[in-house]
C-alpha cells in the first residue's frame, strides 16, 4: 500500500507544526520524520533538541512519544513505533520541547511518512512485545538529551518448545556514564556503545498468552516484570533508571522513546556488535559522544582521544565450550601492548571479552594499519584452550563507516602449552 508522505514543503519551527497522515488499512506502522537541527551532538549544550509528537486519531484518543535530534544538521530520518493502528486519518503534532539540558534550536521537519511495516510472523511477534522506554532523569530530568540516549533495539528468538518462544531484548545507547570505564568498553566489546538487556519474555503461541516476564534491573538484577504495559497490548512499559542503563518498570520520567527491534541479532553465529557494519549512524553518534565526553576526560581509564583510532575485530570461536579469554599483543609506537592493557580487577574482570557467547568483538588502539596488523599476536588468557575460527578486522571511518582490512583465514587454535600465536600474515580482503 502506498504510504503517506508529507513532503511537498519543509516546516521550521521552534515550537510546533501539524500534519494529518492517512492509515490506509490497519497494520502496524511507524512514523518516519525527516529532520534536521541547528544542533550538534558533539558540541555541548547544543548536544540535540527534544521534539514531543501527539498522535491523534478520529476519536482524539492521542498517544505521544519522543525523538532526541541526535543527528543535528545532517537530514536524518527519525522512527516513532506506532504498533497496530486502524484504519483511518491521523492528526500529528510535532511539538519543539525546551529542556533545561540543551540550548532549543530552530528545527526543520523535511518529510513526514506513516509507513505500514511489512514483517513475517515471528518479526511481527518481536515487535508486539516490543518495550517502550522512558528517558533516564538520574542527573537532570531529560539525560539522554544530552547522554548515553537511546538508538536501536535488538532482540534474538529461543524455540523453547513447539509452543513456547522466547524474546530477549537489548537496547543500544550511545554510552554509559558511569560503569565499565572507556578503554575498557573499547577492549572487552569493541565499542563505547552500551548495549543491555532490557526484557525477556516467554510467549504461549498455542494460547497467546505471557508465560513470564523478566527485565534487568539496578545492579543487573534479573527481576520479574509486574509494571504496565501500553493500553491493549503486549509492550512492557520500562524506564531507564541507572547511569549504566538498567532498567525499573516504576516510571516517574516525562519522555518516552517508542524504538522498534529492527536489529535482529542471530547470537549463535554472530557477536552482538555485528550491526555496526551496517549502521553508520549508529556509529557516528558514537563517535562524537566519545570525543565530547571521553577525550578530555578525568579518569585515565576513560580517557579515549575517538572511537576511530581503534581497529575492531570480529571474533568467531568456540568460546561457549571453553570458557576461555584471549586477547590481541602488538607493537604501538615502537612498543609492545596488549588490546587488554594486561588489566584484570575483581571489579571488572579481564581488560577483554570474558562472557560466555561465542563471538564477540574486542578493539584495540593503532597508529598505522599495516604496521600494526604486521606485528599482531593473538594470546590465550585465561582457559584450557580456544578455537578461533575466523578474525576480521575493521577500521572505523569519521562517518561512521566500518571498512574491512584484513581477515584471518584460517582457524586458530590457542592451549596454554601454545598460549600466542602471531596472526601477522592476514591476507587483505
Amino acid at each position: 500500500m502506498k504510504p503517506t508522505i508529507h513532503e511537498m514543503k519543509r516546516d521550521v519551527f521552534d515550537q510546533s507544526v501539524e500534519y494529518t497522515v492517512d492509515a490506509p488499512a490497519k497494520g502496524l506502522y511507524s512514523l518516519d520524520i525527516q529532520a534536521t537541527s541547528h544542533s550538534n551532538w558533539e558540541r555541548k549544550g547544543n548536544e540535540s533538541n527534544l521534539l514531543v509528537v501527539e498522535v491523534m486519531n478520529e476519536d482524539n484518543q492521542a498517544c505521544h512519544y519522543h525523538i532526541v535530534t541526535y543527528m543535528g544538521e545532517e537530514r536524518y530520518c527519525y522512527k516513532l513505533f506506532l504498533v497496530f493502528i486502524a484504519k483511518g486519518s491521523y492528526k500529528v503534532t510535532i511539538s519543539n520541547k525546551e529542556v533545561p539540558v540543551c540550548e532549543r534550536t530552530i528545527v526543520t521537519v523535511h518529510e513526514v511518512n506513516l509507513r505500514e511495516l511489512k514483517l513475517s510472523p515471528l518479526e511481527t511477534l518481536a515487535h508486539q512485545h516490543a518495550p517502550v522506554l522512558y528517558g533516564r532523569n538520574h542527573f537532570s530530568s531529560f539525560d539522554n538529551c544530552y547522554t548515553d540516549t537511546p538508538l536501536a533495539l535488538s532482540y534474538f528468538m529461543t524455540e523453547l518448545s513447539n509452543d513456547i518462544i522466547e524474546i530477549e531484548y537489548h537496547y543500544v545507547f550511545s554510552h554509559e556514564d558511569e560503569g565499565t570505564p572507556g578503554q575498557l568498553l573499547m577492549a572487552k566489546w569493541g565499542r563505547t556503545l552500551d548495549i543491555e538487556y532490557c526484557y525477556r519474555v516467554k510467549w504461549n503461541r498455542k494460547t497467546s498468552e505471557i508465560v513470564e516476564a523478566r527485565y534487568q534491573g539496578p545492579h543487573h538484577e534479573d527481576r520479574a516484570f509486574t509494571g504496565q504495559y501500553v493500553g491493549g497490548s503486549h509492550r512492557p512499559i520500562l524506564q531507564t533508571r541507572t547511569t549504566n542503563g538498567n532498567f525499573d518498570h516504576v516510571i516517574d520520567s516525562e519522555y518516552c522513546f517508542s524504538i522498534a527491534p529492527e536489529i535482529f541479532w542471530d547470537h549463535q553465529t554472530e557477536p552482538r556488535e555485528w550491526f555496526m557494519r551496517k549502521r553508520p549512524d549508529i556509529n557516528l553518534v558514537m563517535i562524537k559522544e566519545a570525543e565530547r565526553q571521553l577525550a578530555q576526560n578525568s579518569i585515565p581509564m576513560n580517557q579515549i582521544a575517538s572511537p576511530t583510532n581503534y581497529l575492531y575485530a570480529y571474533c568467531f570461536t568456540d568460546k561457549e565450550e571453553s570458557n576461555s579469554v584471549i586477547d590481541f599483543v602488538y607493537q604501538l609506537g615502537g612498543k609492545e601492548v596488549s588490546s587488554s592493557h594486561d588489566f584484570y580487577s575483581p571489579v571488572y574482570g579481564f581488560g577483554s571479552y570474558s562472557d560466555s557467547f561465542s563471538n564477540f568483538t574486542i578493539a584495540f588502539e593503532y597508529d598505522e594499519v599495516q604496521p600494526c596488523l604486521s606485528s599482531l599476536c593473538v594470546r590465550l588468557l585465561e582457559g584450557e584452550n580456544i578455537t578461533i575460527n575466523k578474525i576480521e578486522f575493521y577500521m572505523l571511518r569519521e562517518d561512521g563507516m566500518l571498512h574491512l582490512v584484513e581477515r584471518t583465514e584460517q582457524p586458530i587454535i590457542l592451549t596454554k602449552e601454545s598460549s600466542m600465536i602471531s596472526i601477522g600474515g592476514l591476507s587483505n580482503e
